[in-house]
């Protein structure tokens, strides 16, 4: 009896014991888990996701752009439509995301439908941003606060509504961050599963940007360290082996660019993927430099870099904002002292990418639109850096709670909650106008006019990203001008350009398979061409150059000139004649057309440059005849080519209040000029051309001839009191 009642009771206690353990289990998971200590349950974290990403899909679906956007959108849209090959490394996910929502969305333009793919995959993002958060957070202010000062910020915001690779990369960063914290909160074999998911995750993120190798990296290394330092892996061949499988599965989205090459049925596409070496160059971007922006281009250096990323959180967050950036090192700390090194990974990661980037990237800065380009990349920076600092808010409001500060506990949640709320609301009010491209229909006004301004039958020769990719759009797309043939002449300089587009444009003569600085037979017997040769072979037709001519050959300088005519500029023969009259009539039009006003865009942004180069064009044809007006000997055609350029700039000028500067500097120039010939308005002119000069002075004293300016003022000024 004894007996039978011992062995009960050993059993009672072995029973209570395994039930305590199991308790002490989950209270230590939920305490680990932060958020869950009793206060949330799961479902409700998810479900307060999800209205969280409903609201950010609702601000940017109301905000993005009606048609196209500037940059490489254009080309990334129409490789999408064609199942061509972008620019390198390719973007083989994002390509074949946007042909599937182009093909499923039955309205809107294609570049519309395009911009609501990024919007889908930002929704998506801010979505694991939250989740990630609430496991690392105790309050859900610090989830919502986390979530806006990344979503909303200028930055992150313009080009997570834009048909560009940025936002799929931001996904594929905030799904790496969500698996490293479930990986750190998981038992020992879900952090082998988690390992195996991520792997495959990293192969799928560098098929889109090769930027978030940093990331993979750091990522890398403390998984690896966290299983060897736990015992977890007893077999670590066959995990490192399935853990590579993963990651290479991951890169099977690549097979499409050799795939595409082959087929080549896309009238765009970029490079020749068909043979290994190709493959391997454009995958590695060895036409634009493997760790470069872009090829001959030279950066500022590391610190004007860190300064100016510096700027950026000033001027997106204020300075409280960039206090708490610095601050955050304070949180990470006290997690490391936790024995959670989850949070030291995301700033290590931070930084690390950061110096890196800074340190390659390859672009001056100094100019606004290499600036843009570089601020981009920061956007991979800011997604972790919004992090870092939801979290050392969650702790000062942990710190608060703990030391009772604030009485009532109710009353600290609404404190937190409205904090939350006001920052949200601020970054909402402050950056929703400067971000709301719902009516920019900037870029593809532009290229809708430079075409529809061009003579029946046109070559158009484009340069640049701007007016290659808009105009390619316009026409590919939107079926404008079918009869002008568009080519990017610095295209024509890589080797495989002919081999793969010349089967797409029958009705360009192209007299070789090479474009090279002079006409010859190359030792594979490749025939080379200059672009002087171009222009021969293709002349029986109206040649334009949309923006300026290649940097690679100037061979076309002997025989040709170029006449403004809008944007664009016409090759000539040298030596043909001018119908000057005939000229001004068919130019007029370009003074009159943008309606869009000069300086009215970000300087950072395509729209920018594109209306400055539309207020660029409205005087080409006034600064052309000024030139030209040296040229004659005939007294007659001088004074009529000054006269008409006077006209043609007073005109602009008088069209609007806000103009670029130098067309003061230009016209001071032809009054100066003309007073020389035009003796019934000698005096008025004299007077003009000082009040000319002076205007540009106040405006402008950057100018390499301000000194020079200043003596001709002085000059001017002492002649007109002289015959006076």
């Amino acid at each position: 009896m004894r007996n039978g009642s011992f062995y009960s009771l050993r059993k009672l206690e072995k029973k209570n014991t395994t039930a305590n353990m199991a308790r002490t289990a989950t209270a230590s998971r939920r305490n680990n888990n932060s958020i869950y200590n009793g206060e949330m349950e799961e479902n409700q974290i998810i479900l307060k996701g999800v209205i969280f990403s409903g609201v950010i899909f609702s601000i940017y679906y109301k905000t993005t752009y009606p048609n196209l956007p500037g940059g490489d959108s254009g080309e990334l849209i129409i490789s999408a439509n064609e199942l061509g090959v972008a620019h390198p490394p390719g973007y083989p996910i994002f390509t074949l995301l946007s042909y599937i929502f182009i093909k499923l969305i039955p309205y809107g333009s294609i570049a519309w439908r395009v911009n609501i793919l990024s919007v889908c995959l930002s929704t998506m993002t801010s979505f694991c941003l939250f989740i990630a958060l609430s496991r690392l957070c105790k309050n859900i202010s610090s989830c919502l606060l986390g979530g806006s000062l990344f979503c909303f910020m200028s930055l992150s915001w313009t080009w997570n509504i834009t048909s560009e690779v940025f936002s799929l990369n931001n996904l594929f960063v905030s799904v790496l961050v969500l698996l490293c914290v479930l990986f750190q909160l998981k038992e020992k074999q879900q952090k082998i599963q988690i390992s195996f998911i991520g792997a495959f995750i990293s192969g799928l993120s560098l098929c889109n940007q090769h930027t978030i190798v940093i990331y993979v990296s750091c990522i890398a290394v403390w998984v690896i360290y966290t299983l060897c330092k736990q015992k977890i892996i007893h077999k670590w061949m066959i995990f490192l082996l399935t853990l590579c499988l993963c990651f290479c599965c991951g890169l099977i989205p690549y097979v499409y660019l050799p795939l595409s090459a082959h087929f080549n049925t896309a009238r765009w596409t970029w490079g020749d993927q068909r043979t290994l070496s190709g493959f391997l160059r454009h995958v590695l971007r060895r036409e634009y430099g493997t760790f470069e922006l872009l090829k001959d281009h030279q950066g500022l250096g590391l610190w004007k870099g860190l300064s100016a990323y510096n700027d950026h959180i000033l001027n997106e967050w204020g300075v409280i904002g960039l206090g708490a950036s610095y601050l955050c090192i304070i949180s990470v700390i006290r997690r490391l002292r936790q024995g959670k090194y989850c949070l030291c990974l995301l700033y290590i990661m931070m930084v690390s990418y950061l110096l890196l980037f800074t340190w390659l990237a390859n672009l001056d800065i100094s100019n606004l639109l290499l600036f843009g380009v570089v601020k981009r990349f920061w956007i991979q920076v800011d997604l972790v850096l919004a992090i870092l600092v939801a979290v050392l808010f969650d702790d000062l409001i942990c710190v608060v709670k703990q030391h009772g500060i604030c009485n009532g506990y109710i009353q600290l949640l609404k404190v937190d909650n409205i904090i939350a709320g006001l920052i949200t609301y601020s970054l909402l009010h402050v950056n929703y106008q400067h971000c709301d491209q719902s009516k920019n229909t900037v870029i593809i006004d532009f290229a809708t006019q430079i075409l529809n301004s061009l003579p029946y039958n046109t070559l158009v020769l484009t340069k640049g990203d701007l007016p290659s990719n808009s105009i390619r759009y316009a026409q590919f797309m939107e079926n404008v001008r079918p009869d002008v043939t568009t080519f990017d002449q610095e295209v024509l300089t890589y080797e495989w350009s002919l081999p793969m587009l010349k089967h797409h444009y029958p009705d360009i003569i192209f007299p070789g398979d090479l474009l090279y600085t002079t006409s010859g037979i190359l030792e594979d017997g490749r025939q080379t061409f200059n672009f002087k040769t171009l222009l021969d072979t293709n002349y029986n037709r109206p040649i334009f150059a949309c923006i300026g001519v290649q940097n690679h050959d100037s061979s076309w300088t002997e025989a040709y000139e170029l006449w403004p005519y809008g944007v664009c500029s016409k090759f000539i023969r040298k030596g043909s004649s001018m119908d000057i009259e005939e000229y001004v009539t068919e130019t007029n039009r370009f003074i009159m057309e943008w309606p869009y006003p000069y300086n009215g865009f970000d300087k950072t942004s395509w729209e920018h440059v594109a209306t400055q180069e539309m207020w660029d064009a409205k005087s080409s044809v006034g600064l052309l005849f000024l030139e030209k007006a040296e040229e004659y000997d005939d007294a007659n055609i001088t004074l009529l080519l000054l006269q008409y350029s006077y006209d043609i700039y007073h005109r602009a000028m008088d069209a609007s209040k806000v103009f670029p500067v130098h067309w003061h500097k230009n016209l001071a120039l032809v009054c100066e000029k003309l007073s020389r010939l035009n003796h019934n308005t000698h005096k008025e002119l004299i007077a003009e051309s000082i009040q000319q000069f002076q205007h540009f002075i106040r405006y402008d004293q950057s100018d390499k001839d301000f000194e020079r300016i200043i003596d001709a003022i002085k000059s001017l000024t002492k002649y007109l009191e002289s015959i006076r």
